[in-house]
């Protein structure tokens, strides 16, 4: 049995210690009909040997966000569960500021004026409501079980974040900063991503093989589409008509035409392809494979890998530069951060990523 294909025990063992659901079943081969009542797993999974890997992301996450100017990144860290996001200053290599906020924040997004920053904190089932300048949290709102990522509409006005523990999306009001819509939507929600309008959100399940779209005024699903086993992120080109969505346990990239709603090619890549981002022209996607610590490059126009890169050690999340010039990972292994040129498509830096 290969490594990917039993990824998802260690989520079930993670969901029980949360008090969730952890039954196995059978995923569905359709990718129009409803998955309400279905289980998703797959059946006959021996012990995950990747549960230490997935343990660890979670209690201690490595995440990078493109910080207010390419010489700053923010690192979202934690030290048994107890997590900072810092704002890093790259030519000193030190943390200008520090901002505690909850247990194991796995992910964040960042208003479009770079004045708020909104914190999932996977294991507080909370978002943390940071004031940038202030340098000091400002509101924290409950969410489901297990955020694991969180999107802002290209408003501004609302904040999707995926639960990945209650299967469902915490719709959030930035202006009241409160909860006000909840949307089930499968299981083991993880990455989202919008349509340039807002008026449609694209969230991919990790617990199924599929992807949803939803009408963001009603909050109703329109369509699913089957993309591969085990989806944890998506990227949607900046034109809007087709999704990248990166399948954990496929290694593959999916590409999914947004018109049709279907998908029209499957990229191979490296080993456990955990995110993906697309460089602001469309041009390029940048892949993380976690197990084969690397980076894919694929060529939007051709639809192939046009280079792989040596990521570094057990690397943990990828951001691109608000300008596109610079892509950013953090490598849990060697603890250090990966500056990769665009366009030159190379790692030009390794740079120490300071302890909390």
């Amino acid at each position: 049995m290969k490594r990917r294909e039993v990824i998802c025990w260690s989520l079930v063992i993670l969901a029980v210690a949360a008090g969730g659901p952890a039954g196995c079943g059978t995923s569905s081969s359709s990718a129009k009909k409803s998955y309400a009542s279905e289980n998703w797993l797959l059946k006959d999974r021996d012990a995950d040997p990747d549960e230490a890997m997935w343990s660890a992301i979670r209690q201690e996450p490595l995440r990078v966000v493109a910080g207010p100017s390419d010489q700053q990144v923010f690192l979202l860290r934690a030290k048994e569960g107890e997590g900072v996001l810092l704002l890093v200053d790259r030519p000193s290599q030190h943390a200008v500021s520090r901002v505690a906020v909850g247990s194991a924040p796995i992910f964040m997004a960042v208003s479009a004026d770079g004045k708020e920053a909104y914190v999932a904190n996977h294991l507080s089932n909370t978002v943390s409501v940071v004031d940038l300048a202030a340098q000091r949290v400002t509101s924290t709102i409950p969410v489901g079980r297990n955020p694991m990522r969180a999107a802002l509409t290209p408003s501004g006005k609302f904040l999707y974040v995926s639960n990945h523990g209650s299967d469902d999306l915490s719709i959030i009001d930035t202006a009241s900063n409160r909860v006000v819509r909840t949307i089930r939507v499968g299981s083991r929600p993880c990455g989202i991503a919008f349509s340039p309008d807002g008026r449609l959100a694209y969230v991919v399940d990790h617990g199924y093989k599929d992807m949803a779209e939803i009408d963001t005024a009603s909050g109703r699903i329109v369509r699913r589409v089957e993309v591969g086993l085990a989806p944890m992120a998506v990227a949607v080109t900046p034109d809007g008509r087709q999704a990248y969505v990166a399948n954990d346990g496929a290694n593959s990239v999916a590409v999914v035409d947004l018109s049709n709603f279907e998908v029209i090619r499957s990229i191979p890549v490296g080993e456990g392809p955990m995110e993906v981002a697309l460089t602001p022209d469309g041009k390029t996607a940048y892949v993380l494979n976690q197990h084969s610590n690397t980076l894919s490059l694929i060529d939007t126009a051709t639809g192939t890998v046009q280079k792989t890169l040596d990521a570094g050690s057990a690397p943990r999340s990828i951001a691109l530069s608000t300008d596109g010039k610079i892509v950013f990972v953090t490598n849990f292994g060697e603890e250090n951060l990966s500056v990769i040129d665009t366009a030159e498509q190379r790692v030009v830096q390794h740079y120490r990523i300071p302890l909390m």
